[in-house]
Formats: structure tokens, sequence, C-alpha cells
């Protein structure tokens, strides 16, 4: 009996062992120095969610850079990247976005509410993923004002960044299909068992009686 029940225990343990092969994972975004950006939203373009300022804005990582996912480069009125600076305004799909976007070395947030469009003439521009000023003056419809709010690098994030795997902690074990069959099984038998010796030691303890209500 005691070795039956050390069995059932041992398969109880298996059945509610977690598959380290089947719990779920959440991926991850992280720096060079192992903070954490925040989870993937997109895992076709690398996408995670930042509060900057206050606002909350999609952003793309890349290895070296971030990048803002309403994709905008930054117009200035004044030469070395100096001056009023504008961009592009998110398109209809995007409306509860504002008007932000993420360039330079410092991958320096630039960032303003949600205004009228302009058509304005720029001296200079700051292109996501181009860490110079470009200085090449021109034309551009569809922008709104915009304020330099802060830069991610380095103080907040340093690259390279980099995609990382990590198990949820709310995971549920995984249960073992055939060891919970195997437990029910045993202890089916188990309780077949039982009950065949209690029927057993009824029966003895009526015969032992029979022979003392006989003489009586």
């Amino acid at each position: 009996m005691r070795n039956t029940l050390l069995l059932a225990l041992v398969i109880l343990f298996i059945a509610s062992t977690p598959s380290t092969g089947q719990r779920p994972t959440e991926a991850r975004i992280i720096d060079g120095r192992g903070a954490t950006l925040g989870p993937v939203i997109d895992h076709t373009n690398p996408t995670v969610s930042l509060d900057v300022a206050g606002t909350v804005v999609p952003v793309l990582v890349f290895p070296d850079h971030l990048q803002s996912a309403l994709f905008s480069q930054v117009y200035f009125s004044s030469s070395g990247c100096t001056g009023q600076a504008f961009a592009l305004l998110p398109v209809a799909s995007n409306a509860l976005y504002s008007p932000m976007s993420i360039v330079g070395a410092e991958n320096a947030v630039y960032l303003g509410p949600r205004s009228a469009p302009q058509s304005i003439t720029f001296a200079s521009t700051l292109i996501p993923g181009v860490f110079a000023c470009q200085e090449t003056p021109g034309s551009v419809d569809g922008v709104v004002p915009v304020q330099h709010a802060l830069d991610l690098s380095p103080i907040y994030y340093i690259p390279p960044f980099s995609l990382q795997s990590q198990i949820l902690a709310s995971a549920v074990p995984a249960t073992s299909a055939w060891a919970l069959v195997a437990l029910a099984a045993l202890l089916a038998g188990l309780g077949a068992v039982v009950l065949m010796r209690s029927r057993l030691a009824a029966q003895t303890v009526l015969q032992a009686d029979a022979p003392k209500a006989e003489r009586r």
C-alpha cells in the first residue's frame, strides 16, 4: 500500500511539473545596458510603445538608433538644423497620435500638438537614421510646428538595441496528459484494492464471530 501511494505522489508531481518548451513568452527590446524599452507590439518591424514626455508613441527599433513609426524627418527654418522645427502631420489612419519624430545620434524627440497643416520652405533637415544635419533647402506640405522634447540617448537608452525573449511570469504550467491518465488509472486501481481489502476484512470478522455465536 505504501509503495502504491508513493507511486501516486510521483505521478502527481510529474503531472504538475511545467513543460519548459510550452511556456508562453514575450518578445521585448533591450538596450546596450540591458534596460528594457518595452514589449514588442509589432513583430513585422520590431516596434515598441514608449511614453515620451507624457505622449504615447510607437517607436521602430534598429540596432543603432530609434525611429518614430510615424516616419517623419524634421524640417528647420534655418541652417544648421536650428530655428523653428516642423514635422509631418500623421495621416488619418494614425489620427490618435501627435506629430512626432526621433532623429540624430542622441535619438532626439521632436513632438507637438495636432494643428492645421502648413506649407513651408526649409533650410535644413534631420532625417531618421542619418545622424548629420542635412543642409539641403526645399519646400514641403502638410507639416506642423514641433519642439525638441528630450534626448533618449544616452540618458535613457544606449545602443545597440536587441530583441530578447522573456518567459511570462503569469505562465500557467503545462500539464502532462499521459501523467493525468496514469494517475487516474492508478487511483481507480487503488480504490478497488481498498474496497476489496475492506470486504475481506469484514468477512474475516464475520467468520471469527460465527463460532462464538454457535456456542451461545
